[in-house]
Formats: structure tokens, C-alpha cells, sequence
């Protein structure tokens, strides 16, 4: 982002870094960064350099996530027509590469014939989903007779795939649900039929068992009923289960979907500790109020964490938080989201959280057109009347 408002050319290196060091928080998640990297490269006047580059490193590169970037970035070169580009995508394709093999079968038509012809015929049968992922989503009047075949295919497949699908389990009543827990956790499904069908002295019941297991299945069934049917038992009954090894994380789920005045104020002392536990925020989800703002600010101003999936939990909570406040006050917040997550689909949220009950900050607006995430591009102009 410095980058394209100051000047590329200023910032070679760390355009290089970049593109050989995939720092996407969730690449299998997040929109791929190789157009964005790409045309930075192109503004610093790197394009032949960068390419040379990525055909020295491509082959010698083990992190699997900074090769599928540099692969991703090959591809780009590739659909330039640059002949080096698509020769080291086939060799490293022909070697099992998926990545590059998937990537070529959506690059043109050409390399589409290449992976039907090299890689389909040695796909095992239980891997033909991949096929899927070669094709356009809507079949469309131009389709080639490449296309043509391999949608037939892969429609065979499809339906052969489904009609080895087991019948779906019959759903137990809830007496059944909860003799069950001891032994055999329920699935998600018979969790939200419980949920539903459930007397209050059964689900009485479920939340004792809740408080007396340390089987994780059984809690995580449990936490399920209790996100969609409110607590039975006294607040008391969870609040000594709060920092618990095998129940701790469901105990704040279940605590965020309840709105007390006590559970405020001992939210409220959660805050206060340091290091800010985990699911600190999802405690307050509910009972939060906007005389609170200020010490949620301070606790998150104090957060300090180098683990990126210990930051990442502190944003999760903070968006499901925002998303029960729809006000104006709460800004703040979602700007402090903005400007700290590391995950570019949280950031997201603040983005989007701001444009449906804020107003977007001009510092933010202007930064929107040198954002890496398409999407909060997108948002921030929509935002901005752009």
C-alpha cells in the first residue's frame, strides 16, 4: 500500500520480498495476492527481474505456500505469453505440482489441453472432483470441445459420487440425543434438532452434562444447543468453568449469547487481565454497552501477541461483537480492526461493518485504491458514493 502511494521504485526490495514470501494470513481463504504483487512489479519497472527470479526459485522453493504464490505469479506471466513462464509451469506440472496443474487448466485453452491430455489419465478416480475446478461455473454456448468433454465427465463422476452417499442418519429424539453423549457424540445435525425439539428439563439435563464431561465431542454437541436455546442453569453454574482445559472456549461461547448484568460486569474484569485471555470479547458479546467502549479500547490497545493465530481469535471476537452492536459509537472499534487484523476477510468486516452503521474515515478512503483485498476495494468505494 506505501508502495504505490509514494512510489514503487522506492521500495524494489520489499516488492521482491513480497512476492517470494507469501504473508497472507489464510491463503487457502483470501483472495490470491499475485495480480496485486504483479502490478507492483510492473510500476517499479521489476517485470523482467522479478521473472527471471521466480525461474531460479520456483524449482528449489520447499514452503509450499511461498511456492503456490510464485507459481500463481508464473501463471500471470504465462497468460502474457511469456514462453519461459509457460515451460516451467509444464515441467513442474508433469512433476505432481497441483497447484500448477489446476492453475494451467484455467490459464487458456491451451493449457487446459495439456492437463486433459498429461494429467487427467493418471487422476485417480477419487480425485476427479479436481475437474471442477478446470472449468468455467455456467456451461456456456462457446464451449470447446475440450470443455464439452471433460463437463461430461465430470458429470458421470458427480453422479456416481452421489449415488455411493450414504442415506443421511435418522435424527434422535431428544431422549436418544442425550443418552448418546456418553458414548457417542451426536452430530451437528442432531445437535440443532435437540436444540429445537428439547423440553427445558431436558435441556436442563444436557446443560449438566455440559458441566460434568470433558469429552470434546460431547461438548462441542453441546455448545451447539446452547448457541441456539438459552442457558438453563444459573449464570454461576459456567462462570468457575471460565479459564477450564476442556471446556473453557465453549463456556465463553455459551457466555457470549447471554445478555446479564453480571456476566457485564465480570466481562468487564476479563478485560483487565493481562495477557487479555482469549474469548475475552465473545463473553461481552451480548451484555456489552456502549459505556464500555473505552474499556474494550484499552484492552485492545494493550494486546500484544506475536502468535498471528492468537491475534487472529482476538479479531474473530471483536467482529462477532461489532455485528451485535449496530451503532454509530462503535466505531472505533472497527477501525481498530481495520488498521490490526491480520486476516484480510476480517478486515473486511470492519470495512463493512463501518459502511452499513458508520462513516468511512478519510484516511481509509484514501488508502482504499492501494488496498491488496479486491473486495474492501470495492466496499470502501461503494462506501464513498465512488
Amino acid at each position: 500500500m506505501t508502495a504505490l502511494r509514494e512510489g514503487p521504485e522506492l521500495y524494489a526490495e520489499a516488492i521482491l520480498e513480497a512476492c517470494f514470501e507469501n504473508r497472507q494470513f489464510d491463503p487457502q481463504c483470501e483472495v490470491g495476492r499475485a495480480p496485486y504483487l504483479l502490478a507492483l512489479a510492473d510500476r517499479a519497472n521489476l517485470t523482467k527481474h522479478l521473472l527471471s527470479e521466480l525461474l531460479i526459485r520456483i524449482p528449489t522453493t520447499e514452503d509450499r505456500r511461498d511456492r503456490n504464490q510464485m507459481v500463481d505469479l508464473l501463471v500471470l506471466y504465462a497468460g502474457r505469453g511469456e514462453e519461459e513462464a509457460w515451460n516451467l509451469l509444464i515441467t513442474i506440472a508433469a512433476d505432481g505440482d497441483e497447484n500448477a496443474q489446476d492453475e494451467l487448466a484455467t490459464l487458456n485453452e491451451r493449457g487446459l489441453i495439456w492437463v486433459s491430455e498429461n494429467v487427467l489419465p493418471s487422476l485417480p478416480p477419487q480425485d476427479r472432483w479436481r475437474i471442477s475446478m478446470w472449468l468455467p461455473d455456467e456451461e456456456a454456448d462457446d464451449c470447446t470441445p475440450t470443455q464439452t468433454a471433460l463437463r461430461s465427465l465430470y458429470q458421470t463422476f458427480d453422479r456416481q459420487r452421489k449415488s455411493q452417499v450414504s442415506a443421511p442418519e435418522s435424527t434422535p429424539s431428544p431422549a436418544e440425543f442425550l443418552s448418546r453423549l456418553s458414548h457417542e457424540p451426536p452430530s451437528w445435525q442432531a445437535s440443532a434438532a435437540f436444540a429445537k425439539q428439547a423440553s427445558e428439563s431436558e435441556l436442563a439435563k444436557a446443560a449438566e452434562h455440559f458441566l460434568q464431561t470433558k469429552n470434546d465431542s460431547a461438548l462441542r454437541s453441546l455448545s451447539r444447543v446452547f448457541r441456539q436455546r438459552p442457558y438453563p442453569l444459573h449464570l454461576d453454574t459456567l462462570l468457575p468453568h471460565i479459564d477450564d482445559e476442556d471446556r473453557g472456549d465453549y463456556v465463553r461461547t455459551i457466555l457470549g449469547r447471554i445478555d446479564d448484568p453480571q456476566l457485564r460486569e465480570f466481562g468487564l474484569t476479563q478485560l483487565q487481565r493481562d495477557p487479555l485471555p482469549s474469548g475475552s470479547l465473545e463473553i461481552l458479546r451480548k451484555s456489552a454497552q456502549a459505556d464500555d467502549l473505552s474499556s474494550i479500547r484499552e484492552a485492545l490497545d494493550r494486546f500484544t501477541s506475536d502468535d498471528l493465530y492468537e491475534q487472529h481469535q482476538i479479531v474473530l471476537d471483536l467482529v462477532s461483537l461489532l455485528f451485535s452492536h449496530p451503532h454509530p459509537e462503535w466505531q472505533p472499534l472497527a477501525e481498530w480492526l481495520y488498521e490490526n487484523s491480520p486476516c484480510s476477510f476480517c478486515r473486511e468486516s470492519g470495512v463493512r461493518w463501518i459502511g452499513e452503521h458508520g462513516s468511512i474515515p478519510e484516511t481509509i478512503r484514501q488508502e482504499r485504491r492501494y488496498d491488496a483485498e479486491p473486495d474492501i476495494r470495492s466496499l470502501i468505494a461503494k462506501g464513498s458514493g465512488e
